[in-house]
C-alpha cells in the first residue's frame, strides 16, 4: 500500500492503479444544429441509461464546442454511452443526428480534433 502525507502530516492512501477506474473517451458530432448545451445530452445520456447506470458509468462531458466535444466514460460502459447518443434525434422541434467518431483511451489523441 502506498501512503503520503499532505500539508497537515497526515497520511493519505493512495490508490493502486490496479485499483484505479479505466476510462475512455468518446468524441461525438452532432448535424443539424449549431449549438446544443452540455446539460441537453447530459440528460438525453442519463434518460436512456438512468440515474445508477450514469453512477456506474461515470459520465463527464469534457468539452463541448458547437457541434463537436467529448465525454469520459468508464471502459466498461462505452457502448451504452454510445447507444444513447445514436438515440437523441430532435432538439427544439429540429432533427438532428449525434455521430461517435472516435473513441480513445487518451484523451490527447481526441483533442486534436475538437
Amino acid at each position: 500500500m502506498l501512503l503520503k502525507a499532505d500539508s497537515q502530516g497526515n497520511k493519505i492512501k493512495i490508490l493502486l492503479p490496479s485499483l484505479k477506474e479505466r476510462k475512455r473517451y468518446i468524441e461525438y458530432n452532432i448535424r443539424g444544429v449549431d449549438n446544443i448545451d452540455k446539460e441537453f445530452i447530459y440528460n438525453m445520456i442519463k434518460k436512456f441509461i438512468g440515474e445508477l447506470g450514469m453512477g456506474k458509468a461515470g459520465v463527464m462531458i469534457l468539452k463541448n464546442n458547437g457541434n463537436k466535444g467529448i465525454i469520459k466514460v468508464n471502459h466498461k460502459h462505452v457502448d451504452e454511452v454510445k447507444t444513447a447518443l445514436a438515440l437523441i434525434n430532435n432538439f427544439n422541434d429540429k432533427e438532428i443526428k449525434v455521430e461517435c467518431t472516435k473513441v480513445s483511451g487518451v484523451l490527447n489523441k481526441l483533442k486534436e480534433d475538437v
